[in-house]
């Protein structure tokens, strides 16, 4: 008998697929477009490491339109928003949707009270901000903008005001009470002078842990604001933001800010001034072994150059490494918790060592073989991957480096990538200009 032909899933056309699903679709073909005569560039094949399973706990389906925001409660509930006009409520132990909360247009950001998990905050195209009841599923309050768009949602560390961002660059704040959201003030997120003096649009807002008057203020003119109150105390540069629904997050105790651009990279920052630097923590000679010292001579000279631009009420003052290999945007990230990256955690590399440098003798006589899977860490690199990596890791063997902070990144190509952000053993000062 003859053999079956496979029957192969016939792909959407770009012309039926959503707005934003065409575009990312568009970036995706030009960048593994070749020219004439060469093979075509496979996409890039993905590995599961240490951080993430195989399988994904739940597949959700439910929308028919891309989804812009996400939330997730502290009891295990979960919020998305999307170009549909809808909010959906799913739970980690369900497999379905559980509650469906319809706008008048498109939703563009949600989150969930942070006390009370019963209530939720939602912004739209129309200019809608509510405040909604998980269980009824009512809005118990609701304001509306006039001449703008809501673009951007968060709540106090208590839950007590709502901030809004908008298209126009603004931000505006409101007292939750009882059943009304009662207006308090505006804050023109824009510069003085240049090209954005007009302002541009809000993409995030955040509360700053452990400080109930700040938020950081996410914009598409390349900026990060954090405001006091009603004031702006301090201006954060270096990533490109111009057009893309990009937000920025804070680590879990507030001191470290990160924000996805533009260009493919992630670039992070200390939300305050003179980062962790003391007499008794600088590195000097005595205190800390010879291999930290130019760690600690970088930090030091970033913290002096962060001071001086803190008088000016700006900071430039970054880390950066590379998320997307391609250069497409990275629009999201988040610090892992701190029950996930243990004080005295090393380096995945670190602990691999070992068996990178066994597997890299075994290729050597036997012409070449792929690392397999291991069930502790995962799919390992390939050959031409293992001597950067063996690399790699004696320098980090060298330097005694711990994992400091765990980022989580994604971005217009869909994958999610784990970055390990290292300090050092001995004086535990992060590593200035290097991943």
């Amino acid at each position: 008998d003859a053999a079956e032909t496979p029957v192969q899933q016939q792909q959407p056309q770009t012309a039926d697929l959503p707005p934003l699903q065409q575009q990312q679709q568009q970036r995706q073909q030009q960048q593994y477009k070749q020219p004439l005569g060469l093979a075509p560039r496979p996409p890039p094949s993905v590995q599961f490491g240490v951080y993430f399973s195989q399988q994904p706990v739940r597949v959700y389906l439910g929308h028919t339109e891309d989804i812009i925001d996400v939330s997730w409660s502290t009891g295990g509930f979960i919020l998305t928003a999307s170009v549909d006009k809808a909010v959906r409520l799913w739970h980690v132990s369900q497999p379905s949707c559980l509650r469906v909360f319809w706008h008048a247009d498109f939703v563009t950001s949600v989150q969930f009270h942070p006390v009370d998990v019963q209530r939720f905050v939602s912004g739209s195209v129309d200019g809608k901000l509510c405040v909604w009841s998980v269980m009824d599923s009512t809005v118990l309050a609701s304001t509306q903008l006039h001449q703008d768009m809501v673009t951007a949602v968060a709540f106090s560390l208590n839950g007590g005001r709502v901030m809004a961002g908008t298209m126009r660059g603004r931000c505006r704040f409101y007292d939750l009470l009882d059943c009304q959201l009662e207006y308090v003030a505006q804050v023109d997120v824009r510069n003085q002078r240049g090209q954005h003096a007009s302002g541009r649009k809000v993409t995030g807002i955040c509360a700053v842990p452990g400080e109930p008057q700040q938020f950081l203020v996410t914009t598409n003119d390349s900026r990060l604001r954090l405001l006091e109150g009603y004031g702006q105390v301090l201006k954060f540069k270096g990533h490109k933001n111009a057009s893309t629904q990009i937000r920025a997050g804070l680590s879990f105790d507030g001191a470290m800010v990160s924000c996805g651009s533009d260009d493919g990279w992630v670039y992070t920052w200390h939300r305050t001034v003179g980062p962790g630097i003391s007499s008794s923590s600088s590195g000097s000679a005595g205190q800390a072994p010879a291999q930290h010292r130019g760690a600690a001579d970088r930090q030091k000279a970033a913290s002096a150059v962060q001071q001086m631009q803190a008088l000016a009420g700006k900071n430039a003052v970054y880390q950066a490494y590379q998320a997307d290999e391609a250069g497409l945007p990275v629009t999201v990230l988040a610090f892992a918790p701190a029950s996930a990256c243990p004080g005295n955690r090393q380096s995945v590399l670190m602990q691999n060592k070992s068996r990178i440098e066994a597997a890299s003798q075994d290729s050597s006589s036997d012409g070449g073989s792929n690392l397999q899977e291991d069930s502790s860490s995962g799919l390992q690199p390939a050959n031409d991957a293992i001597g950067s990596d063996i690399m790699l890791s004696r320098q980090l063997v060298g330097a005694g480096r711990l994992v400091q902070q765990l980022v989580v990144s994604a971005g217009f190509t869909g994958a999610i990538r784990v970055h390990e952000l290292l300090g050092t053993a001995a004086a535990r000062l992060p590593a200035w200009g290097e991943q």
